[in-house]
């Protein structure tokens, strides 16, 4: 399958180490936009395959969320801390004629 000037390629492979199990290499393609994943969903006996697509759309910009907030945390705990001024009680002579 292709997309966008890029090949994916899912596959389905069987490992004598597991058994004979057979797993799903997934097909991933990554942009700004969307992430595209594309599953080997089966084969059929006439060399036919089926495919799952499954689009998540702007999955990369989580991830540059996540690194502005860790930015903004290192950048608003540097820097040297400033000393809170003591609140001042001043007493006010009352107006007068006031009783």
């Amino acid at each position: 399958m292709s997309l966008g000037g890029q090949t994916l390629e899912p596959a389905r492979a069987t490992y004598a180490g597991l058994g004979g199990q057979s797993l799903t290499h997934v097909a991933i393609s990554s942009s700004p936009v969307a992430d595209v994943y594309v599953v080997l969903a089966g084969t059929n006996s006439d060399g036919s395959a089926s495919f799952r697509i499954f689009v998540n759309p702007l999955v990369s910009w989580i991830w540059a969320g996540g690194a502005i907030i860790v930015v903004g945390v290192v950048l608003g705990n540097a820097g040297r801390r400033r000393d809170v001024p003591e609140p001042v009680s001043v007493s006010l002579p009352s107006p007068v004629g006031a009783s």
